[in-house]
């Protein structure tokens, strides 16, 4: 009898989000296809030049000028340089190539995992992985279906500091 209690208590306790966090959407995204280009392009280094129109998310100057290093494979990176709040930021990223398929990845600085994709979310000054900066997408604050708790549920969340009612 006392297990059956607890069961709907965990239930409800993974229904509901946890606070939300920084959102993908509201971040720079880098892509490592638009930074390298298309494979086979070894033994270049090349500069880019990257631009947002919709920076004024946050203090973000917009404008990111970059090498790309890829004349040693093991060894190839970008260099990123951009200002964020008004501080100069001098930021090198390492790629790393597979060959099936050939293509080129990010390592991400702070995980030191293989991305395709590198984001620069409001408050933060280097570029990294979704993961190593906690980012979620909009979807995933949405329910799939509607949570409809009972008054013991409410309660109950209530008094383990998970929910907060309007009024």
């Amino acid at each position: 009898m006392l297990s059956a209690k607890k069961k709907p208590a965990r239930r409800i306790l993974h229904c509901r989000s946890e606070q939300p966090g920084v959102l993908v959407e509201d971040s720079l995204v880098l892509t490592a296809h638009e930074v390298v280009g298309k494979p086979p392009n070894q033994g270049a280094v090349h500069k880019i030049l990257l631009n947002w129109t919709k920076a004024g998310i946050f203090q973000f100057q917009g404008v990111i000028v970059g090498e790309v290093d890829l004349r040693n494979p093991t060894e190839a990176l970008v260099r990123l340089k951009y200002e964020v709040d008004g501080v100069a930021v001098d930021h090198r990223v390492r790629l790393a190539l597979t060959e099936q398929p050939r293509r080129w990845w990010f390592v991400c600085p702070l995980e030191n995992i293989r991305v395709a994709k590198l984001y620069l979310p409001p408050g933060a000054r280097r570029f990294a992985s979704r993961k190593a900066h906690d980012l979620i997408y909009k979807c995933q604050l949405e329910p799939k279906r509607p949570i409809h708790l009972s008054p013991r549920e409410v309660r109950l969340l209530r008094g383990l500091g998970r929910f907060k009612a309007d009024a």
